[in-house]
């Protein structure tokens, strides 16, 4: 819940979803906020949502997708995809590393998630390496991929308007040291920004 009351704190409206009861009413706890909604829904069909038909600004994943399987990942792009309105971004972490015991993970690679991703009518633009700050035994890495949903005509992203819909999946896991942030300017193009869990998200100005 940590991003979400970051983008709410910047009076953005934020939905959180979370299918874990406790992890969800601890959000509640931790971020109080009439910005947030959070709600009881999850990957890979994501059907309360969806059945809202409301299109987002931003769709965060952050450490959520290598908890689903290959057929789940399948069928998740496309309903990921539809929750960003044309022009808006989807921004996602992939984890590389072994799997704790007793962890539901799953392998995941940057080569699937972009073809999934092209599928469904995103295009990447940004692919790189997040930076990771704690020491482990055995070494864990952090990918960050964000991509564009097409527009449905040629005439342009446009400008993405003032106080923008956000959306995040997922919520902070033990296993995650870096908190990732996107920015909306005003002139459509976006900013990444990153925390590690000391250190508080730089103030930006979003447009």
């Amino acid at each position: 819940g940590r991003d979400a009351a970051y983008f709410a704190s910047l009076g953005h409206k934020v939905v959180a979803v979370e299918p874990v009861d406790e992890m969800r009413e601890g959000g509640k706890k931790l971020h109080p906020s009439p910005a947030i909604e959070w709600l009881a829904d999850g990957l890979p069909d994501l059907a309360l949502l969806r059945a809202r038909h409301q299109p987002f600004d931003a769709v965060l994943m952050t450490a959520v997708w290598m908890h689903l399987d290959e057929a789940e990942r399948r069928r998740g792009m496309p309903n990921v995809a539809e929750l960003a309105r044309p022009g808006g971004v989807v921004s996602m972490t992939l984890r590389y590393g072994p799997v704790p015991e007793g962890r539901r993970m799953f392998e995941v690679s940057t080569g699937e998630t972009i073809a999934l991703a092209r599928e469904s009518g995103l295009a990447v633009i940004l692919d790189e390496i997040e930076p990771t700050h704690l020491k482990r035994v055995k070494p864990v890495t952090w990918k960050r991929l964000v991509f564009r949903r097409r527009m449905m005509s040629q005439s342009g992203f446009g400008a993405l308007v003032p106080q923008a819909v956000g959306l995040i999946i997922g919520s902070y896991d033990s296993q995650t040291d870096v908190s990732s942030l996107v920015y909306l300017n005003g002139d459509g193009t976006m900013s990444l920004r990153c925390a590690t869990a000391d250190v508080a998200p730089e103030p930006h100005e979003v447009g």
